[in-house]
């Protein structure tokens, strides 16, 4: 189980539209059997100022596709597609963030859970927070925190208030699952592994 740290965005978005764009990606992958050959995919993504050449691969393994020789409609793609509602695509979304970095997610929340002594934050303060000595999880640069804040804001978990990050009812029900989560114990299973 390791931490990511890269997550790149969808090129060009703004994250209310999230939900919709990874929607029609996916869409667009099992109309075509799952399995689309790389140099049509760029192109229906190029078409749609989705296609960022640096990050491409990136953004296909943070959806649970790969990208060469074929770009394969992955586990998360099949299930977010099952998914009848917004809010459903949103909760969807928010397990596969949370699998591949809850601790990140943890120390997030924890930072902007106002009934226990958090405070809403800018994105910066928030960053600044997971790049002390506090924050257990591994290092990630601004850019890929700044992307992740997008993705996670994308779930409805956070949202702003006012100028600052805060939590959204999505995620205060999740404050009690994240204070149930053993940060140590997931290290020690991380470093056995």
């Amino acid at each position: 189980m390791a931490q990511r740290t890269v997550f790149p965005a969808l090129p060009n978005i703004a994250e209310g539209q999230y939900l919709g764009i990874i929607q029609a990606m996916f869409a667009e992958l099992s109309r075509h059997g799952g399995a689309v050959p790389f140099k049509e995919f760029r192109d229906w993504a190029k078409e749609r100022n989705l296609y960022n050449k640096d990050e491409f691969t990136d953004l296909m393994a943070l959806l649970g596709c790969t990208d060469k020789p074929d770009v394969l409609l992955g586990d998360f793609g099949k299930r977010f597609l099952t998914c009848e509602t917004p809010e459903a695509q949103q909760k969807t979304l928010y397990r596969w963030l949370w699998a591949w970095n809850p601790l990140l997610v943890k120390a997030v929340f924890e930072q902007l859970d106002v009934e226990a002594g958090g405070r809403l934050h800018s994105t910066h303060e928030l960053y600044r927070y997971i790049t002390s000595y506090a924050y257990a999880g591994q290092y990630t640069t601004l850019v890929n925190f700044q992307n992740w804040i997008k993705w996670i804001a994308a779930t409805g978990h956070i949202r702003y208030i006012g100028i600052r990050w805060g939590l959204g009812e999505l995620g205060k029900k999740e404050l009690q699952a994240l204070r149930q989560f053993d940060v140590d114990e997931f290290l020690e299973d991380e470093a056995d592994a």
